[in-house]
């Protein structure tokens, strides 16, 4: 209704109340066990790190934006539909959705924003990069992913000498990627004992000569 009400709160006894000068409230209170104080600090406005979005699937949806305002496309998992592919950004529904899996191509806007924000979606296990500019950097962000399962890089500038820090991402078991992104004589896959499938593009007889004994 627009008014201001002002609740004032009495410290307990033997405690006392200062203001620093960076706008925290101090509160000096009496020790547990009887002698001196104990200090606790109010700060003058909220962490973010205590904000809570009333939507807990909010950057899920913004990121599905993202991802289809780029031109590419998304799957999505909600108490409707347990999976619907979206590949436009009119079909999104109103409801409630966490976001699965993501794909970007050659024909997509690139977007640095939709790689930052991967580690706020615990839902994804999904992400498809074929034919973009994810490099090393980007991976930094999907490692941060616990939950990707699937994931494809063909052309893209990463090289199967970077692929062995994809370990910590245990429930890893399908990869995509091109013949001439192997510069490791296949090495990184000694790292990756849980992936159960591989799927090369481009495939070159010589470089899959490595891996005859």
């Amino acid at each position: 209704d627009g008014k201001t009400t002002t609740v004032e709160v009495a410290p307990p006894p033997g405690s006392s109340v200062t203001t620093d000068p960076d706008g925290s409230v101090r509160v000096d209170l009496p020790a547990a066990d009887g002698t001196g104080t104990e200090t606790a600090a109010i700060p003058s406005s909220p962490s973010e790190d205590y904000l809570v979005s009333a939507d807990p699937y909010a950057a899920d949806r913004e990121v599905a934006q993202l991802v289809l305002s780029s031109g590419g496309r998304v799957s999505i998992a909600s108490d409707q539909n347990p999976y619907l592919g979206v590949s436009d950004l009119a079909l999104l529904p109103d409801e409630p959705f966490a976001l699965v899996d993501i794909g970007l191509g050659p024909s997509s806007q690139w977007s640095d924003e939709i790689i930052r924000r991967l580690p706020s979606l615990p839902a994804l296990w999904g992400a498809r990069f074929t034919g973009t500019e994810f490099d090393s950097e980007d991976l930094e962000y999907l490692l941060k992913c616990p939950n990707i399962s699937s994931f494809a890089i063909q052309g893209t500038p990463l090289r199967s000498s970077e692929l062995a820090r994809l370990h910590i991402l245990t429930g890893l078991n399908t990869l995509y990627v091109s013949c001439d992104q192997i510069d490791d004589e296949w090495a990184f896959l000694d790292e990756l004992p849980g992936l159960r499938a591989l799927v090369v593009s481009g495939a070159d007889p010589a470089v899959f000569a490595a891996l005859v004994p």
